[in-house]
């Protein structure tokens, strides 16, 4: 809604006072929509990151009371999506 508004109102306004200017405010404008659109969508649709299932697991390695799997440090089950998740900080 934001951005409409803006191009509503404020192109039409800073395109009669500096048509170059303009141009410049509306390539770096999309360039940071984009970005933001972009970060938005891979935020929502790419999955957090989970500990390796197998391989080398050293002895100092916790196990997980809930999924019975290695727990490598910071890492931490969550009982959304019932799966340990690394760096686990903000998830689901």
């Amino acid at each position: 809604i934001i951005v409409c508004i803006a191009y509503y109102i404020g192109l039409p306004y800073w395109w009669e006072k500096s048509p170059a200017s303009t141009v410049v405010l509306l390539i770096i404008g999309n360039w940071l929509l984009m970005n933001v659109c972009f970060n938005y969508y891979m935020g929502v649709n790419v999955p957090a990151g989970y500990p390796p299932q197998g391989g080398l697991i050293p002895e100092a390695v916790s196990i997980c009371k809930k999924c019975i799997k290695p727990k490598p440090p910071r890492t931490h089950h969550c009982s959304i999506c019932n799966r340990c998740v690394l760096k686990m900080d903000h998830h689901c």
